[in-house]
């Protein structure tokens, strides 16, 4: 019963690897993909990749990160691209960010090109005066 349970297991992170390494190949597809002189792209690439990846999930659209990664593999740009459109900034960074070390949160001194900070702190992580 274990063994099944582990086999499970690799078949869903194997799964998940393809369908990581799918969502990279169309991002290079569309000249995102960062190369030696551009070592940004790349993290934006990520970080609208998890942002588009937790709008389906927070969304209701999928109820786990497999499913996210399912559906953004057949969503269409425009959909895609009216997500990342209809977020505000600062996004928000939460303990569970801390803790998950996400793309978030490892970058969560980014600033827009604006200059304005891409992140904030949520109220619980601010330290008390």
């Amino acid at each position: 019963m274990e063994q099944q349970g582990q086999v499970e297991r690799y078949r869903r992170e194997a799964i998940k690897r393809e369908q990581e390494r799918e969502m990279r190949r169309e991002r290079e597809q569309r000249g995102m993909k960062a190369g030696p002189n551009k070592p940004e792209t790349q993290t934006n690439s990520a970080d609208l990749f998890d942002i588009v990846k937790g709008h389906l999930m927070s969304e209701g659209y999928a109820d786990t990160e497999e499913a996210a990664l399912a559906i953004m593999t057949n969503m269409s740009e425009e959909w895609r691209q009216s997500i990342v459109e209809g977020l505000t900034f600062p996004l928000m960074l939460t303990k569970a960010d801390k803790t998950g070390n996400t793309p978030a949160w490892q970058n969560r001194d980014k600033k827009l090109k604006d200059g304005s900070p891409m992140y904030k702190l949520a109220p619980h992580l601010l330290k008390p005066i």
